[in-house]
């Protein structure tokens, strides 16, 4: 399926040569903080159905590599925001 290989391949896109810094968890919110290139990323998801809006970071993707603009939104798909 092209979505699923979309997906594989942005994952291994940004953690390969990345170093692992943090992972953290409060309820249902999950946060692992990665840096590559001497940029800091988050990947960001929630294990529930509800959405918090994202704000303050430099640049987003989505789980398929897309850059998001607007409307920001952390879901039940990972998300992956690089710090300012």
């Amino acid at each position: 399926d092209k979505n699923i290989s979309k997906v594989f391949n942005t994952f291994n896109n940004h953690l390969e040569d990345s170093k692992f810094i943090n992972f953290s968890n409060s309820k249902d919110l999950y946060v692992i903080t990665c840096e590559k290139n001497n940029k800091k990323f988050d990947i960001i998801w929630l294990s529930s159905n509800r959405e918090i809006e994202l704000t303050d970071f430099k640049k987003v993707y989505d789980k398929f590599g897309n850059l998001l603009e607007n409307n920001i939104k952390i879901t039940n798909k990972p998300i992956y925001a690089y710090h300012e």
